[in-house]
């Protein structure tokens, strides 16, 4: 695995030469894992040659020695500034550009007065860059992510029925995913029932199930740290004919932006081809959000699959695709895959079956 690290770590660096960098700090645990394959920094540095050095606390110093093979470890104890050991590092090693990410403004501030004529320049961009195109081992942790959410689906399946409690349907569902190898989940599970699927983000409550119901299931199991994510609208029991109208338009607007989907294509075009079946169907106004963002380390990246987002899909970003309609005092309905997008096309990467009654 070091090697992958170090990989990471190299492609950088050449971005940095051709940026004029001569460090990167990076702030978020998820940046440093991604470069180092350790979670518990501070904060760590890449320098313009590919060099590694991270910041660690007394309470983390030995899962670093253990977990890192190559770059230099700096203690920081609780009694000693962060800031001032950051800025030290800069003036010694005479950087005179430092990009970084992540960095909150309040630190900016105050390394900004402490590195003299050094500067600091915000380049987000550039770590996103590498990061919003996945690897082979990064795909492969996906998709195991993707197994074990399919099992936690299954498993809640086979509890829902009349009188369940929403909370209750999740447990199930995450006790599933956990016992069979899942890190956690990617995210805090949605299980909405009747009225409520009308809420995008309406998490789980101790509303009963009852017969005829609409539920909403968004989940993501996490497996080496890397998230999935799905969604999937059912019916207990035989569904209205006004329910099956809105199943079918979703499913119908996903089917369309998945068509148009590959390397290459804006970033807007998808979202664009969903929301035009919906305008058919008048529900356009009901789909409140973008039709999907990029999954890895972190369940929302980018790139986005969203109106005026004009930069191009680029092979290997992992995306979520996810029409949906929300209407308040009937209920709503989403339908979200995540998807690898390849040269001509795109791999599903999620493998639950879309089918709308229990």
């Amino acid at each position: 695995m070091e090697k992958l690290y170090k990989r990471r770590r190299e492609s950088l660096a050449k971005i940095m030469d051709s940026e004029d960098l001569d460090l990167f700090l990076l702030s978020e645990s998820a940046d440093i894992l991604y470069f180092t394959g350790f979670s518990g920094a501070l904060k760590a540095f890449i320098s313009k040659n590919g060099e590694l050095t991270v910041y660690v606390s007394p309470v983390n110093l030995e899962e670093a020695r253990r977990k890192l093979n190559e770059g230099e470890i700096k203690l920081v104890r609780h009694s000693e500034d962060l800031n001032r050991e950051i800025a030290t590092f800069i003036l010694e090693s005479k950087a005179k550009t430092i990009g970084f990410k992540g960095l909150k403004a309040a630190d900016y501030l105050d390394l900004k007065e402490s590195i003299g004529t050094s500067e600091l320049k915000p380049k987000s961009d550039l770590v996103w860059r590498l990061r919003s195109v996945k690897d082979s081992y990064e795909i492969r942790a996906i998709k195991e992510a993707s197994k074990l959410t399919s099992i936690g689906m299954e498993a809640a399946m086979n509890y829902i029925k009349p009188g369940v409690r929403e909370y209750e349907i999740a447990a199930e569902l995450e006790y599933a995913m956990r016992r069979n190898g899942a890190d956690g989940t990617a995210f805090e599970t949605i299980v909405a029932s009747g009225e409520r699927t009308a809420l995008p983000h309406g998490g789980c409550t101790e509303r009963r199930i009852r017969l005829g119901d609409l539920i909403m299931i968004d989940v993501g199991a996490r497996y080496r740290n890397y998230c999935i994510d799905i969604t999937r609208t059912f019916v207990v029991g035989t569904p209205t004919e006004r329910q099956k109208e809105l199943f079918e338009v979703v499913k119908l607007a996903q089917e369309h932006a998945l068509k148009v989907l590959r390397a290459g294509i804006a970033a807007y075009k998808p979202d664009e081809e969903a929301r035009s079946v919906l305008k058919r169907s008048g529900l356009e106004e009901k789909f409140v959000h973008g039709l999907g963002h990029g999954v890895g380390l972190e369940i929302h990246e980018p790139p986005l699959l969203k109106p005026g987002n004009k930069s191009p899909l680029r092979k290997g970003n992992v995306v979520t695709v996810e029409p949906g309609v929300y209407i308040p005092g009937l209920g709503g309905v989403r339908i979200e895959d995540t998807v690898q997008i390849l040269e001509l096309g795109t791999e599903k990467l999620t493998s639950f079956p879309i089918d709308f009654t229990v």
